[in-house]
Parts: structure tokens; sequence; C-alpha cells
């Protein structure tokens, strides 16, 4: 599911369109067909799927809103993912292996889906799970650093700080003082 697929066809009936995208299709394209339609349809698959990759990788924090209401399995299948790891995120030895049991796959499927969707393996995934919900935490909650360190599974805070550092750039202490004074200051002020 994970590979694009057209139905190049001669066959234009309606019942077979639907048939066809049943099957698992993501576009049908009856014959006589114009070879500039065949290259836009290719170009537009291309670029959901490059646009979805960079979802889950973390690269575009806000979507285009019509392509959020699209729900490819591919789609589908992350999103069963990103529930797995969220709801199990606390737990320190989440591993590939309790992923893949959880959605149905072995490990190895589950490897090639997940770097062709996101180009990353399946630990690098969770890693990164991790530190956009620590994110989050930091900025939004009343916690400490260690305190969302083994909220989101890292079981030592110094790898926390440094996994943290190196995919944000900048400590954890560092990313709350930033993110908490940006919050406070957008408050309103209360009369006295």
């Amino acid at each position: 599911s994970h590979i694009p697929v057209i139905m190049l066809t001669a066959k234009t009936a309606i019942e077979q369109r639907i048939e066809g995208l049943k099957a698992g299709a993501d576009s049908y394209i009856p014959k006589p067909f114009n070879i500039e339609h065949l290259k836009i349809r290719i170009r537009k698959l291309i670029e959901l799927r490059r646009i979805m990759k960079n979802k889950y990788e973390g690269k575009f924090n806000e979507i285009k809103e019509e392509v959020t209401n699209i729900k490819s399995t591919d789609e589908k299948f992350l999103e069963k993912l990103e529930n797995i790891v969220k709801n199990k995120i606390a737990e320190s030895d989440l591993s590939v292996e309790t992923i893949s049991q959880e959605i149905g796959i072995s490990r190895s499927q589950l490897q090639r889906k997940l770097k062709q969707l996101t180009n990353q393996n399946p630990s690098d995934y969770i890693k990164t799970t991790r530190l956009r919900h620590a994110a989050w935490l930091l900025s939004c909650k009343n916690l400490s650093v260690s305190e969302v360190s083994y909220a989101t599974g890292f079981s030592s805070l110094s790898h926390f700080s440094n996994s943290f550092k190196e995919f944000y750039g900048m400590s954890p202490s560092h990313y709350m003082e930033i993110h908490r004074s940006n919050r406070d200051s957008e408050k309103p002020k209360t009369e006295k």
C-alpha cells in the first residue's frame, strides 16, 4: 500500500472504475488517455506522498486542509501507528516488536513501510514522537524537565537532554523557558 498505483485501462464502466479503486488503486485512468493528464496525476500522487512523509517526520506543523481530509491506507496505517506510540509513550520498554504485534505486521514489513512513508526506521519514529510530545509538555504543562523525561519514556534524564538538544537545537530547559515566557506574554493582563 505504500507504492502508488495508477490503473491505466480500457475498462471504462463506472462499476469497473469502482472495482479498481476498491482493489487499492490510487487513480484510475481509462483509455484513450491524455499523456499530460497521466503526468499530472503522477506528480500529484508523488506530491501527496511527500507531504504525508514530511508531516510524519515533523517537518510541517501545518498541512493544507484538503490534504488532511484524505484518508489513504497509508495514512490510516500511520494514524494507527501514532496512536499506539502515543498510548504507550511513557513506557520506557516500548519496542519495535510491541508495535509490530499491535499493528499485526512483521518487524521487517514495519521497517520497510515506515522507511518508505516517513524516511525513518521504527526506532527513530518512536524517538521523534517522544521528543515532539516532550516539546509540547515542556511548553504547555507545568512539569519539570525530569518529569517530562520520564513521562515520555526516557529512562535517563541525560539521554533525554542530549536527544532533545540534538533534535531541537537547544536544551529542554531553554526550550521550556522560551515557550513558557511566550505563552505568558500572550495572556491578557488583568486590571487591578
